[in-house]
């Protein structure tokens, strides 16, 4: 064991190396890859590389808490040695299927769900260490079903009540934002709701020399589905987190609350109205039914398509997105929603950062935050302004240690601020004929795609 900070600690899962690193930054990312950058000891750096194994996965631990899972690729080029120091840069685990190329062709009767599920078990072939869990799993977010009470579910365990939050437009109680249910309401509504479907969707697709990651990804962009690692190496595909491991934290200045060092929220005046989502072509066959074949694309075809549009606001831009392997109007519809409801989020951003150390023995300990936690802050002064109190979800987390500055977690995260009212349709729409027909839930007067 080489000495570091002391509670902090690496384990390497595949040799058992234990290392106590001397700084570390930990970003856990939604949206983007996640990494670590880590300082130790020169000693330590030497031990990994006569001892360590490519490819394997690293647990970062706080005590026994473990705050993030990565991997490290490649020794040669990841550990680097300096007079007096060593620097490791750890990888996204989700990284370790870009080590398998593929060229494969799915059509015919192939599902989402099978084309995915090939694509993993090729890319897992080169996973020697057991970086990712040997089985994918879906997140299957159902809430107009046993999911619906997930949020007041895990406000209770947390301790809160609707007498401790109340509405903010009455500036009393001790938190003064939103009651639960209404915390609830707003969550419901931002929730990308039954992604599972998608799954079960026939598609085609055509991936030529590309890593089983870069295949794959493209399949998630092309649905708006969410991909990640749970911190035991699961991969899971769905929504940014499910509603049985949603953790509930109040932060402020109250002595049972996580210490805040800042709290900045923004939103953007650039708002998106209306998402169209253009699909594969379609053809009519001689009897006047479309044809179900999708693999002979024709320009002058029927085209068939969806449309989000946010009731709720009454400006905002339309975008348009493209999905030619998929030809089901009320697939087209569900990936209209959920890229509205992704736009809206990428809109309004915020950022809360919690003084770790003075936070551990104030009641809640903030070191396990993740992804898909609520995060609620009660209004109090600082030294230069006061804040104002919210909830919010955690999008990205970002862990700053060193013995000199102390450790600070970051949390990008989404204001919970208001209900969003998407109405859906499709369409399909004939270019030479310049006109819509019904092909989806409801008919509706618009413009032509963009």
């Amino acid at each position: 064991m080489v000495c570091g900070i002391k509670d902090l600690r690496l384990h390497f899962e595949a040799s058992g190396i234990e290392i106590h690193p001397i700084e570390l930054n930990s970003y856990v990312n939604r949206t983007e890859f996640d990494y670590a950058r880590i300082r130790v000891t020169r000693e330590a750096g030497d031990h990994l590389l006569d001892h360590a194994e490519n490819r394997e996965p690293v647990s970062i631990y706080s005590d026994n808490v473990r705050l993030a899972r990565h991997y490290l690729p490649d020794m040669g080029n990841n550990i680097s040695i300096t007079e007096d120091d060593a620097y490791i840069r750890l990888e996204d685990e989700l990284k370790v299927l870009q080590h398998r190329m593929v060229d494969e062709v799915y059509k015919g009767t192939w599902e989402v769900y099978d084309i995915v599920d090939d694509l993993f078990k090729k890319g897992i072939q080169e996973d020697s260490h057991g970086v990712l869990a040997s089985e994918w799993e879906q997140v299957d977010v159902d809430l107009s079903g046993e999911d619906h009470n997930f949020i007041q579910e895990a406000f209770g365990t947390a301790g809160l009540s609707d007498d401790e939050m109340t509405v903010t437009t009455t500036g009393e109680g001790r938190l003064g934002i939103p009651i639960i249910s209404d915390i609830a309401d707003i969550v419901e509504s931002t929730w990308r709701n039954n992604e599972w479907s998608l799954l079960q969707e026939d598609a085609n697709y055509n991936f030529e020399n590309v890593s089983v990651w870069d295949a794959l990804y493209r399949i998630f962009t092309d649905l708006s589905l969410d991909v990640w690692v749970s911190k035991d190496g699961v991969l899971k595909i769905g929504d940014m987190s499910e509603p049985t491991d949603t953790n509930i934290f109040v932060g402020g200045m109250s002595n049972d609350s996580v210490n805040l060092s800042s709290v900045n929220v923004s939103s953007t005046v650039d708002a998106i109205k209306e998402v169209y989502v253009r699909g594969g072509d379609m053809l009519y066959e001689e009897s006047g039914n479309l044809s179900k074949d999708y693999y002979e694309r024709d320009p002058d075809g029927l085209q068939i398509g969806a449309k989000a549009t946010r009731r709720d606001i009454d400006d905002g831009r339309t975008i348009t997105k493209v999905v030619r392997e998929v030809n089901e109007a009320n697939i087209l519809e569900q990936i209209a929603v959920n890229t509205l409801i992704e736009q809206f989020q990428t809109r309004n951003t915020g950022s809360i950062t919690i003084d770790t150390l003075s936070s551990y023995f104030n009641g809640q300990d903030a070191r396990s935050v993740k992804g898909g936690d609520i995060f609620v802050v009660e209004p109090h002064d600082t030294c230069r302004r006061g804040v104002r109190g919210g909830a919010f979800v955690v999008d990205n987390v970002h862990h700053r240690l060193s013995n000199w500055e102390g450790w600070t977690i970051n949390l990008d995260v989404i204001p919970l601020t208001e209900v969003l009212d998407i109405e859906v349709s499709s369409y399909e729409f004939n270019p030479l004929e310049d006109e819509f027909k019904t092909a989806g839930m409801d008919e509706f007067e618009g413009q032509l795609m963009p």
